[in-house]
């Protein structure tokens, strides 16, 4: 999971309290949602259409039973996804989360801590029917889709290659990444390639690292009596990881390319979802767009101030404040190598 998460939308939070999308709510599909709902879409969970696939029944019906008391629109469904309907031989593991249509490679995995070995240890395997996200779609009348977020172990290339019909339309992507050879080892370079064919764009990347046995602990420091580890997660080889594909609207008008609808409902479903993985930058720049091309009635000073993230020890302020004082700031980063270069005459 994205480290790099909202936790207080706040835009996408008076955008759902002012009804400002209610006609069609954002719209999700999640594929692998044991667990329920990630943290991520917490805060608007009653201004969604949640649709969840888990395999387990048992967890489905758990998850279904508490939602159902909530009175909001989320249901889960135990249908295994994959890129085609047919019969396929599915992997339980020692650890449930872990399972799935692609077994652990066992010479590689023994490389590394017992831990990850346990976990991928295959229990069972039994023959399951699956479906495509397309087939539901289609079998289920859905008129539209905004965001698809994808953890099946190792699966995620061929559960999007089976929802390419409704691609075009969607907002955003958020998949888990199985890199190297663990399970699939193309499945990070084929997603990547697929996502990017329908117009999406990479915007945040999140990597896990494994040890190897040889030096199970990486790095390590000596403090009081005993010896500690030193950033556990930033040592070993990076074998999975979570993406965030999204679209860039105005990239895709300087360009050309035709699969965002530029109107209200669009303008700010994808302006939530830049809000809700930390880009408001983005979704500035998107509204500001928006306002500037387009005839539309929206509160855009309004959002921008929404946007505007907090100042440090003084907390909100308004978004032209805070450009002018961005603006007064000295830029380190870009302004200090380039000062050694300045001839003085």
């Amino acid at each position: 999971m994205l480290c790099n998460r909202n936790p207080n939308p706040v835009f996408s939070k008076a955008v759902c309290y002012n009804n400002l999308i209610k006609e069609r709510p954002l719209c999700l599909i999640d594929v692998g949602a044991r667990f329920g709902p990630q943290p991520l879409w917490q805060p608007l969970l009653r201004a969604l259409k949640f649709i969840g696939f888990e395999f387990d029944e048992q967890e489905c019906n758990r998850l279904n039973a508490g939602y159902r008391q909530q009175n909001l629109d989320i249901k889960f469904y135990p249908y295994a996804i994959y890129d085609s309907k047919t019969r396929k031989k599915f992997y339980v593991t020692n650890f449930p989360p872990s399972s799935g249509f692609i077994p652990g490679n066992p010479n590689f995995i023994g490389r590394f801590l017992t831990p990850l070995s346990n976990n991928l240890e295959i229990v069972k395997e039994i023959e399951v029917e699956t479906i495509t996200i397309d087939n539901f779609i289609k079998d289920q009348q859905l008129d539209y889709v905004d965001f698809i977020k994808i953890d099946v172990e190792g699966c995620e290339f061929s559960v999007l290659k089976g929802a390419q019909e409704g691609l075009s339309n969607v907002l955003g992507v958020a998949t888990e990444l199985n890199i190297g050879p663990l399970k699939d080892p193309d499945n990070f370079s084929n997603i990547d390639k697929l996502l990017r064919s329908y117009g999406f764009h990479l915007f945040d990347i999140d990597i896990a690292r494994y040890p190897r046995k040889a030096l199970p602990r990486g790095y390590l420091s000596f403090e009081g009596n005993s010896c500690k580890i030193d950033y556990p997660s930033k040592y070993g080889q990076i074998l999975s990881g979570d993406a965030v594909y999204l679209r860039d609207p105005i990239f895709e008008r300087n360009n050309g390319l035709k699969y965002f609808a530029w109107n209200d409902m669009n303008v700010l479903k994808m302006a939530m979802l830049y809000e809700l993985y930390m880009l408001q930058d983005c979704a500035i720049e998107l509204l500001q767009e928006y306002q500037s091309n387009f005839s539309s009635d929206l509160p855009f000073n309004h959002f921008y101030d929404l946007l505007t993230p907090l100042i440090d020890r003084i907390g909100r302020v308004s978004y032209n404040d805070y450009i002018h004082v961005s603006n007064s700031l000295y830029w380190h980063e870009l302004e200090g190598p380039k000062s050694q270069y300045i001839i003085k005459r």
